[in-house]
């Protein structure tokens, strides 16, 4: 989604969000980058000189993919974003800095918010997204869960090392 929008729009800023500046380059940063470097075609539409260590750009169409710089609210404001992407959002101890940035996704036409997370503790703050994107057609919330491991073994991506899995069973302790 991060990538299509990317080569397919213009003018169209993305800022990744995730807990931490390294969490950011490691979690989202890094991914896209090894897309596009992996990628013959997308090679050719951004070449390597186009990425830095915090960006990505695609001067053609004047977009730029931006890791964040740390959760400095102040930081927060002043740019007219298109795509949020706002990683693990389970872990956040203080949402104020993705709260902030939000605003800056009001300055631009057909903007996006996409949040990939855990789920956390019922009435925590993906909880809420998701209760509120029942009642709003506009947002979006998939989860997933399973009903016992027999479930997870049959349904869940199969990247997932069902093994190792196995064994977090034995040792997890059961969800809320």
């Amino acid at each position: 989604v991060v990538l299509h929008l990317f080569c397919s729009r213009e003018n169209f800023t993305i800022q990744l969000a995730g807990n931490t500046e390294g969490h950011s380059r490691r979690t989202q940063f890094n991914i896209l980058k090894n897309i596009i470097v992996n990628t013959p075609r997308l090679r050719l539409m951004i070449p390597e000189k186009s990425i830095t260590m915090s960006t990505i750009e695609n001067k053609k169409r004047g977009n730029l993919i931006q890791a964040m710089s740390g959760q400095n609210t102040a930081a927060a404001y002043g740019d007219r974003i298109g795509l949020i992407w706002r990683s693990d959002a389970m872990a956040s101890v203080d949402e104020s800095y993705f709260n902030a940035l939000q605003a800056a996704t009001l300055d631009q036409d057909q903007s996006f918010i996409l949040i990939d997370s855990n789920v956390d503790s019922t009435d925590g703050h993906v909880h809420q997204l998701q209760l509120e994107a029942q009642a709003d057609p506009a947002m979006f919330a998939r989860h997933v869960q399973y009903d016992n491991f027999e479930d997870f073994s049959t349904s869940a991506p199969t990247w997932i090392n069902r093994e190792k899995a196995k064994r977090l069973e034995k040792v997890l302790l059961p969800a809320e």
